[in-house]
């Protein structure tokens, strides 16, 4: 579409869909563009949802040959249902976890951090998109490991990401861009994987995510009380 788009004098714009960090094979490093500036593959525009994802765009597009330009659109779908937030969001002391399409659908040392936080937190396990077809899977894990009593009923509810966040309090996660919505939200993260570390830096340096990476489930489960009563 961009290379139709460029051969009829259209301009397009690629519009974020998820992170955009420093190893993304789409969004990175491209160092040398030909001499017209861009390749035709690429959209004229990247609407970005942050200054951070801006930035990381922007190490490449500013190069002087570039015609490329990235820019703050924002994030219209998570402004709506944040301004649609009410009481009932934060009734509930409910922790989010989506889920990544590789590895283990719930890996063992998540299991154990769920179990470590206790009954009072309600967690909402959230499917990739990619990975609907194992819900059957995900009941299965839960069950297996007696977890029923931890989850949340909106778990196997058909609620948006957006609305899955607007519930929760803390958001953790391997690598994914929801990442960077949870923040946009006003969500602390807490990232899992050393790849989520290295792709969202910026955001851990920003002092709103952090880094449990090496965390035993134990001390992931304490990180997750305190930022409960620190965000409450």
């Amino acid at each position: 579409m961009n290379i139709a788009a460029h051969k009829m004098g259209i301009e397009s714009t690629d519009i974020q869909h998820g992170g955009q960090g420093p190893i993304h094979l789409a969004y990175c490093k491209y160092w040398r563009l030909p001499d017209s500036g861009y390749y035709e593959v690429m959209p004229n525009f990247f609407w970005c949802w942050d200054t951070f994802s801006v930035a990381e765009i922007e190490k490449w597009t500013r190069n002087p040959e570039s015609k490329l330009k990235a820019f703050v659109g924002g994030h219209p779908w998570l402004t709506f249902i944040k301004e649609q937030l009410n009481d009932q969001a934060h009734s509930e002391l409910i922790v989010l976890h989506t889920l990544q399409p590789l590895g283990d659908l719930v890996p063992e040392s998540m299991i154990k951090t769920i179990i470590a936080t206790g009954q009072d937190v309600k967690w909402l396990l959230r499917l990739h998109p990619r990975t609907k077809s194992r819900k059957s899977e995900l009941e299965a894990v839960i069950k297996e490991h007696h977890l029923e009593k931890y989850i949340h009923p909106a778990t196997f509810s058909a609620i948006s990401l957006p609305e899955s966040l607007a519930l929760s309090r803390v958001h953790l996660s391997r690598w994914s861009g929801s990442i960077i919505e949870a923040s946009i939200m006003g969500i602390p993260n807490i990232i899992l994987d050393p790849i989520g570390v290295t792709s969202f830096q910026q955001w851990i340096d920003g002092g709103h995510s952090y880094d449990a990476s090496s965390m035993t489930p134990e001390q992931t489960a304490d990180l997750i009380q305190k930022l409960i009563k620190k965000y409450q």
